[in-house]
Formats: C-alpha cells, sequence, structure tokens
C-alpha cells in the first residue's frame, strides 16, 4: 500500500509539474505581443489541470476516509521526501498562477484604461427622479 501511494504521488508530481510549466510559459507569453499564444496557453492549463485532477481522484478513491495526517504518518522517509517535494511543487504552482492573474489583471486595466482615453464616453449624464444617472 505504501508503494502504491508512493508511485500516486510521483505521478501527481510529474503532472503538477507539467502544469507548472505551462503556467511558466504564459508568463512568458504575458509579455509577448502575441494574444493566439494566451489562448492556447489556457486550453493547455485547462488540460494539464485535468491531469493532475485524475490523479487526484485516484489517490482519494485508493485511500478513502484517510485525511492527509493519517496518510503521512503511514509513510515511511523516502515517502515524506516525495510528499514534501509535492507539496512544494503545488505551492510553487500556486505562486506562478497567482502572479500570472496579477499580471493578467494589470494588463486589463491597462487596456481598459488606454481604451477609455482613446474613446471617451461622450454622454451628458443626466439624473433622473430617483437621483441616479440615466444611461
Amino acid at each position: 500500500m505504501k508503494e502504491t501511494l508512493k508511485a500516486i504521488m510521483m505521478e501527481e508530481i510529474n503532472a503538477v509539474e507539467n502544469l507548472l510549466k505551462v503556467l511558466e510559459d504564459q508568463h512568458k507569453h504575458l509579455f509577448g505581443k502575441d494574444p493566439l499564444l494566451l489562448e492556447k496557453d489556457a486550453e493547455l492549463i485547462k488540460d494539464a489541470s485535468v491531469e493532475v485532477a485524475k490523479v487526484e481522484k485516484k489517490r482519494r478513491n485508493l485511500f478513502v476516509g484517510m485525511g492527509k495526517k493519517e496518510m503521512f504518518e503511514m509513510l515511511d522517509n523516502e515517502g515524506r521526501e516525495i510528499y514534501y517535494k509535492l507539496d512544494s511543487t503545488i505551492h510553487l504552482c500556486d505562486l506562478q498562477r497567482g502572479t500570472n492573474d496579477a499580471l493578467i489583471k494589470q494588463n486589463l486595466m491597462f487596456t481598459n484604461k488606454m481604451l477609455s482615453f482613446i474613446n471617451p464616453n461622450r454622454e451628458v449624464n443626466v439624473y433622473n427622479g430617483n437621483g441616479r444617472l440615466n444611461r
């Protein structure tokens, strides 16, 4: 059972590392000028996330009713090293995702500001009887 858990965790490490690689590629493409690459990255991220979910589901089905703490206590030293590697890889993946999300939001805010400068709203704001703006 320990060997099965180690094998599943190694499989999960590979899936998460693949997701991390795709997120790093997305980070590089955020500074590029080709939006089609970002669309492709979104599909790759979706596929990699599905693969991670499949492996996680496989582990959960094998160890039904067993929490992370119980699973961790069951492992030997080699298994604990694998667990720590998996945990750190997941943490790196989460940091990269957060960084990419912040950059995407920043780029969208900049784009929206530039669009509003180029084509400002030229309507005259008029208040209605309730004190709200008519649109």
